[in-house]
């Protein structure tokens, strides 16, 4: 029984974790420009998005581990960028919604973020990018 190696360049899961990372240190530079760094990006993201969440609902969405989640939100909090509010249903849990700070770095960082994601994917035209999109929300859904 004979087994072809697998290289490096034909393996889709080295390619994903090759662009993951690249993209990261390039959004990583443009928040150091906002006194960020990219372990609070996911978060932030998400709460533009949706506001309110439980800190299990937040890091369930983030795909971070509880206790990642408490220091993320922790160093928000000091920032002043978010804040825990008693959830009215649960005595022992918080919702976190953002300040005014953190909805005012929004168009920034999404613009930083933006960037990003046009620099990497101006190699293909509109129609591989939307592909490219497609096929990644299916691989994720």
């Amino acid at each position: 029984m004979s087994s072809k190696k697998l290289k490096r360049e034909d393996s889709f899961g080295w390619l994903i974790a090759v662009i993951s990372q690249q993209m990261g240190y390039s959004l990583e530079a443009r928040l150091k420009k906002h006194g960020l760094n990219l372990s609070l990006w996911p978060t932030l993201f998400l709460l533009w998005q949706q506001e309110g969440y439980t800190q299990t609902e937040l890091s369930k969405a983030c795909q971070t581990r509880n206790y990642t989640t408490t220091r993320v939100l922790d160093k928000l909090e000091a920032l002043e960028l978010v804040e825990r509010r008693p959830d009215p249903e649960s005595r022992r849990a918080f919702r976190i919604y953002l300040t005014d700070k953190g909805r005012e770095l929004e168009p920034e960082l999404i613009a930083e973020a933006k960037a990003v994601n046009k620099e990497y994917l101006s190699k293909l035209d509109k129609s591989q990018r939307a592909q490219l999109m497609s096929l990644m929300q299916l691989l994720i859904s």
